[in-house]
């Protein structure tokens, strides 16, 4: 989505409204929740590398720095495992 809006963004009709959209786009996605992160590193298909490569082109598309979030999430993701570790891993 964020490839379309970059190549409409110039247009002389709809590039008002491209503008108008990658603003809510970015208000709503600039910060990713945690959940939504989480449920794209459990699926087997994307994993964590490549959340953090979708992130970065994000990032680039959308001028917006995801590399504190993608160290917040690893964080997370490590205190969950870890939280999960300690209660069932000696069962």
């Amino acid at each position: 989505m964020s490839e379309l809006l970059n190549n409409y963004r110039k247009d002389g009709i709809l590039g008002p409204a491209v503008v108008a959209m990658e603003a809510k786009f970015k208000k709503y996605w600039s910060e990713i929740p945690f959940l939504y992160a989480l449920g794209a590193i459990i699926d087997p298909r994307v994993k964590l590398s490549s959340l953090e490569t979708l992130l970065e082109y994000l990032g680039d598309i959308l001028s917006v720095d995801y590399s504190a979030q993608v160290t917040d999430i690893r964080t997370k993701l490590f205190e969950v495992f870890s939280t999960y570790e300690h209660r069932y891993g000696g069962c």
